[in-house]
């Protein structure tokens, strides 16, 4: 598929009961949930580290980080490690589930500050809206702030 210059392509995951959007440039692989080496003195939301074909990558429970709730995502065949590069360095984000992956007209996506929300971080890039559904656009490069 060919994107073109005034479309954008997300991975849409689930965190919660809310569907967020990862610009799909940013997204190297999607994998299954699997076991988590712990790292002693990180921040809560870091999980620790897994090592996929050789390369040690950090998993940030993206629950904890937005929510600040603990998670028990071991039980659950939809979690899955979305893989993302972040300085050029790999980075695991740990979600309820990947549900698609979309291409939406950049009239879709609007401006955090055109919607008129403050937030505390620029973790958010923007909002996709298609119809009634809403999508918080994630900026990938700001997860570690």
């Amino acid at each position: 598929m060919t994107v073109q210059k005034n479309e954008l392509q997300a991975v849409i995951i689930r965190l919660n009961n809310t569907e967020y959007g990862l610009e799909i440039d940013k997204v190297k692989e999607i994998i299954r949930m699997e076991e988590i080496t712990k790292l002693p003195d990180t921040a809560e939301y870091i999980l620790g580290i897994i090592n996929l074909r050789g390369t040690i990558i950090p998993i940030i429970d993206m629950k904890k980080k937005f929510f600040e709730e603990s998670t028990n995502h071991g039980n659950k065949a939809e979690t899955r490690i979305v893989v993302v590069e972040v300085e050029n360095k790999s980075l695991g984000l740990l979600v309820d589930e990947v549900t698609e992956v979309m291409t939406v007209s950049a009239d879709s996506v609007e401006k955090v500050e055109k919607a008129g929300i403050q937030t505390y971080n620029e973790l958010f890039s923007g909002i996709i809206r298609i119809e009634e559904r809403l999508m918080i656009l994630l900026n990938v490069d700001r997860v570690l702030n």
